[in-house]
């Protein structure tokens, strides 16, 4: 097994791309804190992970709250005595152009798609470096972290802005024995995309954006995470994997 007891975070993981690497790193043996805002989707998640034999714990939280994320990686501590991943996947869509988008829709978009992940990151690295044994950083980008998408200019900032911290937090903590890495989506067929469960591309889209086709399915993107959370990756820090059917050949 890949993650064999291993410690994992897991944010946003009542659905899509989080629910399937919850399932997965638990297959592969790590110890999942699964954390959502999403109660009851997120507690059906992990009672479906330990009716499987593996085990997960979920604890509700609102990521976009530092007292909240401190307890989040707190938690980790409480429960299994460490932590050796955590995987950002929290996020939300927000579309508008800077014409469209008010002071309240840019605090909420910044706030779960990159205040949550950077602070995240920062009682994490703490964490990693207290126990003196290194970790793992895997952060949920997105192709708007590399090229802009149209009308989505606050959600293109904070994606820009994942991408970059996680360099950075490649750089300032290799040291450390800690590696950072970005993961690229592209249209995956989640409830973001309001596709969940189909992999067709949707009439727009089909022939357009992602050369392959169609959609990327969660559990391709999970299988990504896993590669970057796991041994597999032991020389690739501060780097971006796109999974992203082609889309950023145009």
């Amino acid at each position: 097994m890949k993650l064999e007891n291993k410690i994992a975070i897991i944010t946003g993981m009542a659905s899509g791309i989080g629910r399937a690497a919850a399932f997965l790193f638990a297959e592969e043996g790590a110890r999942v804190l699964a954390v959502d805002i999403q109660k009851e989707a997120g507690e059906e998640v992990v009672t479906a992970i330990r009716e499987k034999g593996f085990t997960a714990e979920f604890f509700h939280r609102n990521l976009t709250d530092l007292r909240q994320i401190r307890e989040m990686v707190d938690k980790s501590i409480q429960m299994f005595g460490r932590l050796d991943i955590l995987y950002n996947n929290a996020g939300v869509d927000f579309p508008g152009t800077v014409l469209e988008v008010t002071e309240e829709d840019w605090e909420k978009a910044i706030n779960i798609n990159l205040k949550s992940v950077f602070f995240s990151c920062k009682y994490a690295v703490e964490q990693m470096i207290r126990q003196k044994t290194g970790g793992v950083i895997v952060n949920t980008g997105s192709v708007a972290s590399v090229v802009a998408t149209p009308q989505r200019a606050v959600y293109d900032t904070a994606k820009g802005g994942v991408l970059q911290l996680t360099k950075s937090i490649a750089l300032d903590f290799a040291e450390a024995g800690i590696r950072a890495n970005c993961l690229i989506p592209g249209i995956i067929a989640t409830a973001m995309t309001n596709v969940e469960g189909s992999v067709s591309a949707p009439p727009a889209l089909e022939g357009t954006y992602q050369p392959l086709g169609r959609m990327g399915t969660p559990e391709e993107v999970a299988k990504a995470a896993l590669f970057l959370a796991s041994d597999d990756s032991s020389f690739i820090t501060g780097t971006a994997l796109v999974v992203d059917g082609g889309y950023l050949l145009h």
